[in-house]
């Protein structure tokens, strides 16, 4: 009877033992740096500088430029998130 005890005993260690290798455990996932000048889009232009037509024409262009800046700040990092996510 003693050797059978032992196999018992040796059996259930041993299921013990894969048991508890099989666990998970939960991790984080990593940080993801994205560029920083992705974040720092051109300001916008002074209004109060616009005293005739050829200031509110440079400032409508000047205006202009700073959105399209930020646009494709924002386009490029959505292309990054999403290569990343997927």
């Amino acid at each position: 009877m003693p050797i059978q005890s032992l196999r018992n005993a040796l059996t259930v260690l041993l299921l013990g033992t894969f048991l508890a290798a099989c666990q998970t455990t939960q991790t984080t996932p990593p940080r993801i740096e994205y560029p920083a000048p992705l974040f720092e889009c051109l300001d916008a232009p002074d209004a109060s500088t616009v005293t005739d037509d050829t200031k509110l024409a440079i400032y409508i262009a000047e205006l202009a430029g700073a959105h399209e800046d930020c646009k494709t700040r924002l386009k490029t990092l959505q292309g990054i998130v999403n290569q990343k996510s997927g």
